[in-house]
């Protein structure tokens, strides 16, 4: 009986792609300006300092990437439009998450003055 490759059964491939090449300076620079802007939120989050609009802002700006990435009008290499579209799923989870703080803050405050 003969041990099965790799190459033989397609189920046991590996699914990890590598890349040797960092990704071209276009790919890169929009990573980077749509990470600062998802840093800033979080710092704003974590400090206690944001405010609906101001992250409505950067959520905006962040979104603005994706459309970029989307629209074909640049070549991006694969993957950079994943990236980007994870960031601003994540940061539209966390002002979600941000909001739902917020009201239940709001909720207590107001329960807690009736007293």
């Amino acid at each position: 009986m003969t041990k099965p490759s790799i190459q033989s059964n397609p189920l046991l491939e590996p699914k990890i792609k590598l890349r040797l090449a960092p990704p071209p300076p276009l790919d890169l620079a929009l990573l980077l300006q749509q990470g600062e802007i998802l840093e800033q939120a979080a710092l704003l989050i974590e400090s206690g300092t944001a405010s609906a609009d101001e992250l409505e802002e950067l959520r905006v700006r962040a979104s603005e990437y994706c459309v970029l990435a989307d629209s074909g009008r640049i070549l991006l290499v694969p993957g950079t439009g994943e990236k980007l579209h994870r960031g601003y799923l994540k940061l539209k989870h966390e002002i979600a998450a941000w909001n739902k703080i917020r009201f239940y803050r709001e909720e207590l405050d107001v329960r807690g003055g009736e007293r």
